[in-house]
């Protein structure tokens, strides 16, 4: 809990509450009264001696307090009994670790969101990624530097940031101390309104393909080609947003894989079926579609057919 606290922005207020007082105590309680079992097997304290197979349903709360620090509780966790199969959909970020505990028996689909959000999480804070260099210095010596004003914690989106930072920004230097006031000099306007502007489609494809009301799995192809062709160079673009477009439109275009789902979610859906954004998948997604529908064809009945005259 300390360490959560201290490495990831979480205030300290949480070590001082009476929950934790009270989980402090049962883990020094369970440590005494295990100290005098010899011989105990970790495999005996657990339900099972593996994790494989094993599914859970959780329930958080997650609360904002009037210093206006986040706070997460852990309501309730158990297991549901989820049977998994190759009909079966699970969808999950895209780290190294959910794609080797997801990789087998289901179909398994990359969370958008949270693909794009990396994405420009390398863009602002990485100097190498994949054995590549970013090359995005400028736009990350700014991120820097504001992050450095406004809030120095884990990456979270880079645009919401920028665009409030931009909001008050020349209402800052009548605030800031002598220290913060010489980073903030280093600041450019301009590259910052730039940078908002550019990063507005992406804070867009954010809101759409989270919405929790309506289907979204349609909206991706979409919208992945939106913001390549935003990534497209202009003449008249700038040193620094030009950095942006190369490394984010070769990011997105090599390393945002798409499923056939997505392909045929696409093709099904009355608005998007013609793929004005992308006529080059069109026979693709055809193909996809007529091989799903010949998977799931009724076989013929083996019963001899009854002519009528």
């Amino acid at each position: 809990m300390t360490f959560a606290s201290a490495q990831d922005g979480r205030p300290f207020e949480l070590l001082k509450g009476s929950g934790f007082i009270r989980l402090a105590k049962q883990l020094f309680d369970t440590g005494r009264c295990l100290s005098s079992v010899t011989r105990i097997e970790i495999e005996d304290l657990l339900p099972d001696s593996t994790t494989v197979s094993l599914s859970y349903c959780g329930l958080s709360l997650n609360h904002i307090h009037q210093k206006f620090h986040s706070l997460s509780f852990l309501l309730g966790c158990f297991p549901f009994g989820l049977r998994l199969n190759d009909e079966k959909f699970i969808m999950s970020d895209n780290e190294p670790t959910m794609k080797s505990a997801f990789n087998l028996n289901f179909k398994r689909i990359g969370c958008s969101d949270h693909f794009i959000n990396k994405q420009l999480q390398h863009a602002f804070t990485s100097q190498m990624i994949d054995g590549q260099v970013v090359n995005c210095e400028l736009a990350q010596g700014m991120f820097s530097d504001v992050k450095h004003i406004v809030s120095n914690t884990r990456f979270s989106g880079a645009y919401g940031m920028l665009r409030v930072f931009q909001d008050v920004y020349n209402e800052l230097d009548k605030i800031l101390d002598s220290k913060l006031l010489t980073t903030y000099c280093k600041i450019n306007e301009d590259f910052l309104h730039d940078v908002c502007e550019f990063l507005l489609p992406f804070d867009t494809a954010f809101q759409t393909l989270s919405d929790s009301k309506r289907a979204t799995l349609h909206r991706v192809l979409p919208m992945k080609q939106v913001l390549i062709n935003k990534c497209v160079i202009d003449n008249d673009d700038k040193e620094d947003i030009k950095q942006l477009k190369a490394f984010l439109g070769k990011r997105l275009s090599e390393k945002w894989k798409l499923s056939n789902e997505h392909l045929i979610a696409t093709l099904i859906h009355p608005n998007l079926k013609h793929f004005h954004k992308c006529p080059h998948l069109k026979e693709r997604a055809i193909f996809l579609l007529k091989q799903e529908m010949l998977k799931h064809q009724d076989i013929p009945s083996a019963c001899p057919s009854v002519t009528t005259n």
